[in-house]
């Protein structure tokens, strides 16, 4: 008797499912999922979930074995299982190695929104031109034959941990599962974004600095007019859209039904829309997600060392840019500025002594080919994406960051000072106390104050001017992009490249890079970097940019002095170069990091 396995990944549901269609013509067959992350919230409920529908329709109970995917490879043996169905939707999820094991017995299935693919150097505009006709979803099969016998655990095994300390936690985990998803979808469309967001998203418990900052972005206002435009629908939908409790081509029916605008129309740019307010939302969270998924698993000159991960169900990026973890050293791993990608730091990669073995780039959210959902950004959003990208990391760290890269790998080495042996701040933003504002009360309090939301209630603008804000700063400075990275990039123009330029110019037509531009009205008062290393003890780098064009340079020259007073254990380098040293001069700040390099090695060996 022949007899087919449907593993589960990222596809938790029944309706529009090509593994069950398959397996439905099989003799007898076995629904599973393998993965390390069963206990995780919201995975555990839409798993719970998953199996009472099998259950009710199919009389078949969802195994579960806790372990890594290519435990599946055991389950397939055990029960003589000739193929193992599975989704291939999702570039995060790394099937490699169960393709490598079960070779022609799994069989792949996908779920598009459209047939199309992405070319990852042209723009969302010319994507939004090309559109094809969406999908339809797929019924679910009304039979499927007998269970195979096993003894696998069932969904009593599971032991979900609880929610994650982020805002609205637990308004995605009540959406995660193929009933839930569904349900909650429509009554987002049948109430409408004001009365859904106001119900769901009133100011979150104060778990973490994260959510302790869209706190005070709520306040005592009204959620639905302080959060962005498509927050309420991403915040609590993304996660179960990345799960695949409910497919995209399922999503964009119920938005079209519902009157939303097309993509074609809105081109990613919904917000000024005043009909179908509430549809257009939720699809443009359909679209954009889409776009993204195919964009990662689009093939460029870009790509080189690239892994794909989910954070709060979007796609985001790494790029590793040398070697694996090592034993002896810690990963030097890197955060962009403003503006700028991962592909940013491959020339100091490749100037890097060899002494440092493993080096890592973290995209962050909202910037290069990452997700840009339609959030409100805070300084204290990336430092909980930076920290929880780390935990991907074996063994200490190293946090190197330009700009606001730097003054993010500062609040986060402040907040785990048990996972970073070390700072590297190239031109780094960041506020730094002088004498009189240090004798201020609570000069060194910021942080506690945020979480207590001891601070000035938000006083932002409506978030129609923060939108149209956004969209005018890029279309202002688009064009200017070449010209303003050869004054940034003075002493070495050369690099200030038309691949740079045109890079940093296609990421910015992504729909939401106006959003994110637009949440600097959101961001809580700074915690300043004089509070920041009075927390973290470890050795900090400082390699300055005297020439930085956009602080000018005399006020380059002084951060950096200012920086060696600030406490022991902080080195100085000035450079010739400008705000960008790390790509404009990386021999020089790779030399520097040499010199540094054994402070921070020591300090990794404290940690292990």
């Amino acid at each position: 008797m022949a007899t087919e396995v449907v593993q589960f990944t990222r596809d938790l549901r029944v309706e529009d499912h090509g593994g069950l269609q398959k397996a439905s013509q099989a003799d007898a067959w076995l629904p599973v999922y393998c993965g390390t992350d069963c206990d995780d919230a919201n995975v555990a409920r839409a798993l719970q979930e998953l199996d009472a529908e099998l259950r009710g329709r199919y009389g078949a109970p969802l195994r579960i074995v806790k372990g890594p995917a290519v435990s599946i490879v055991d389950v397939a043996k055990g029960v003589g299982a000739g193929v193992v169905h599975m989704c291939a939707d999702d570039p995060a999820y790394d099937s490699q190695a169960i393709r490598d094991a079960l070779g022609d017995t799994m069989q792949t299935w996908t779920a598009p929104l459209r047939d199309i693919q992405v070319n990852p150097e042209l723009d969302f505009d010319y994507y939004a031109l090309t559109l094809g006709s969406a999908m339809k979803p797929a019924a679910a099969p009304s039979t499927m034959p007998p269970v195979a016998a096993t003894t696998l655990d069932g969904v009593d095994a599971l032991e979900p941990s609880p929610s994650k300390e982020a805002p609205w936690a637990d308004v995605s985990t009540n959406f995660c599962g193929c009933r839930s998803a569904i349900k909650g979808v429509r009554s987002y469309l049948t109430e409408g974004r004001q009365t859904f967001a106001d119900r769901h998203f009133a100011t979150p418990p104060l778990t973490s600095l994260y959510a302790a900052s869209l706190a005070w972005v709520v306040g005592d206002g009204a959620p639905s007019a302080r959060l962005a435009y498509r927050e309420p629908a991403s915040r609590a939908f993304s996660e179960a859209l990345a799960l695949g409790c409910l497919s995209v081509r399922e999503a964009h029916e119920l938005a079209t039904q519902s009157g939303a605008l097309p993509l074609s129309r809105t081109k990613g740019k919904g917000w000024p829309v005043l009909s179908a307010r509430t549809a257009t939302a939720f699809s443009e969270v359909v679209e954009n997600g889409e776009y993204h998924r195919l964009l990662a698993s689009a093939k460029g000159p870009r790509s080189r060392g690239d892994t794909w991960f989910r954070w709060e169900g979007h796609l985001c990026r790494t790029k590793t840019l040398r070697g694996t973890p090592s034993s002896d050293a810690p990963t030097f791993v890197c955060v962009h500025g403003f503006g700028a990608s991962a592909d940013q730091w491959e020339r100091l990669g490749d100037a890097l002594p060899s002494t440092v073995e493993h080096v890592v780039a973290i995209e962050l959210l909202g910037f290069g080919l990452s997700s840009k959902p339609g959030v409100s950004y805070t300084q204290h959003l990336w430092e909980r994406y930076v920290s929880d990208a780390l935990g991907m990391i074996a063994g200490p760290v190293v946090l190197c960051g330009n700009s606001i890269g730097g003054g993010l790998c500062a609040g986060v080495s402040a907040n785990y000072p048990g996972k970073v042996a070390g700072l590297v701040l190239c031109n780094t933003a960041g506020s730094l106390l002088d004498e009189e504002q240090l004798r201020e009360k609570g000069a060194l309090d910021v942080a506690a104050r945020t979480l207590a939301l001891d601070l000035e209630p938000y006083a932002g603008p409506p978030q129609v001017l923060l939108d149209l804000f956004g969209e005018a700063v890029i279309a202002g400075l688009r064009p200017q992009i070449p010209v303003l990275l050869k004054k940034y990039y003075d002493t070495n123009p050369d690099n200030a490249d038309a691949q740079l330029a045109a890079s940093i110019a296609r990421d910015a037509r992504d729909p939401g890079a106006a959003n994110v531009i637009g949440s600097g009205a959101k961001l809580p008062p700074q915690i300043s970097l004089n509070e920041d290393f009075a927390t973290f003890a470890g050795p900090i780098l400082v390699p300055q940019g005297s020439r930085d064009a956009v602080t000018g340079p005399e006020r380059a020259v002084q951060r950096a002095d200012d920086l060696a007073k600030l406490r022991p254990g902080i080195t100085v380098r000035k450079l010739v170069s400008g705000h960008c040293p790390h790509d404009e001069t990386p021999d020089l700040v790779a030399a520097a990091i040499q010199d540094w390099w054994p402070e921070a090695v020591s300090r990794a060996g404290e940690l292990r």
